[in-house]
């Protein structure tokens, strides 16, 4: 009997999974709408002149004379118009920065020398199991927060599978932004990023960011 139960329950799973990887097939018969795809995680875009050229010459529409009151931009595009500006300001040693957007996600990767993020003071136990140079990966929102700036709220800092515990977040934000000037009451854990004249607000959706001109 027991038998007989453990082997139902396992064709049962088995149907189960042949039917989830066949359901392009039947879900639209039965609930009369396409199966809903799996989100795209978008690709990087390197932070170079190009990405960014595209997402300023988007942004200057709006300081025109009857120009649009908005404009969307994909996310490599606004993305690296939103690092082109910092880039003075991070460490030296940061190479092939790129960044992409998922949903209403912000990625940053670059290749780093941990040393420059504070050694083992910033990074803790963590910095001990790191090499010379690694690959980091820093995730969040980007958001307006106040006239000329946006933030970058970072929710997660990763080095390879490795992730940073949230206490060590603003210190290592501190050290990757020193001198930049911080709007009041930014909180620890945000970077402030400079916007481009004409914008006065943003919106992250789907992949895409959406520059509101300013409010004269």
């Amino acid at each position: 009997m027991i038998g007989c139960l453990v082997r139902t329950a396992v064709l049962g799973v088995v149907l189960g999974a042949v039917a989830w990887m066949a359901r392009d097939r039947w879900w639209p018969r039965v609930f009369g709408s396409p199966v809903r795809p799996t989100a795209d995680l978008g690709a990087w875009t390197p932070v170079g002149d190009s990405a960014a050229a595209r997402g300023r010459a988007a942004a200057t529409r709006l300081t025109k004379r009857g120009g649009p009151a908005f404009v969307t931009l994909d996310g490599g595009e606004a993305a690296a118009l939103a690092i082109a500006p910092l880039q003075a300001q991070l460490p030296s040693g940061m190479r092939d920065v790129a960044v992409r957007v998922r949903a209403e996600t912000l990625d940053v990767r670059a290749v780093v020398r941990p040393a420059e993020f504070g050694g083992r003071e910033v990074l803790g136990a963590v910095y001990g199991m790191l090499p010379e140079r690694d690959t980091v990966q820093i995730a969040g929102l980007l958001e307006g927060d106040s006239p000329g700036f946006a933030r970058f709220r970072v929710q997660s800092v990763r080095f390879h599978d490795i992730r940073l515990p949230a206490r060590a977040v603003a210190p290592l934000l501190r050290q990757l932004t020193r001198g930049a000037t911080r709007p009041s009451g930014l909180p620890d854990d945000a970077v402030p990023v400079p916007l481009p004249p004409g914008v006065g607000d943003l919106r992250v959706r789907d992949g895409n960011v959406t520059l509101y001109r300013a409010v004269p």
